[in-house]
């Protein structure tokens, strides 16, 4: 067995994984459970999908939206955010930010040697990552959030990783019946 027939094998059972995610994502939908419980089972089961230590939804908050704040994280508590932002992070700032502003996938490898991130390093201290990609959530072509995930360690991600996590930014969220709080 060669390598490329593991590395067919391993891309399939992640793909099997990501819609096993969607899969229960919907079901929460239709349980009829209400939004809050829909945040939780996208955020956790996509925490799950990427093996990520963090997964949030960060959205913008704020008059005209110059803030960000996160919704049903995944790995951390929001007092941790809420302590160091409790306004809400500036807006732009990190790969949340980034892929806000540009509508499109984001990455950082490291976010302490990122040009991207000033005031969110102490929040990545705190909340104990390191490295983080973030997708831009769009519901009926209009900017909805984030969603990010968040890793403790430095790393490189591969093209397949991002476009998963884009994917998931596509269906998961995007399911809601109208946008929470």
């Amino acid at each position: 067995e060669g390598y490329e027939d593991k590395d067919v094998r391993a891309g399939n059972e992640k793909r099997q994984q990501e819609l096993e995610a969607l899969s229960s994502i919907h079901t929460t939908i239709l349980s009829g459970n209400g939004e809050a419980s829909v945040l939780e089972e996208i955020t956790r089961r996509i925490a799950e999908v990427s093996g990520a230590k963090i997964c949030s939804i960060v959205i913008p908050t704020g008059a005209n939206g110059h803030g960000q704040r996160l919704i049903m994280p995944r790995g951390l508590t929001e007092e941790t955010f809420d302590r160091l932002f409790p306004g809400g992070a500036p807006y732009g700032e990190g790969v949340t930010g980034w892929a806000m502003l540009h509508r499109r996938v984001a990455a950082s490898r490291n976010v302490f040697q990122d040009a991207r991130y000033d005031q969110l390093r102490e929040f990545a201290a705190a909340a104990g990552y390191v490295s983080s990609a973030a997708a831009p959530i769009e519901v009926d072509q209009d900017l909805f959030g984030a969603l990010v995930i968040c890793y403790a360690e430095e790393r490189d991600f591969t093209p397949e990783e991002l476009s998963r996590l884009e994917r998931l930014a596509r269906h998961g969220p995007n399911c809601l019946p109208e946008a929470p709080l």
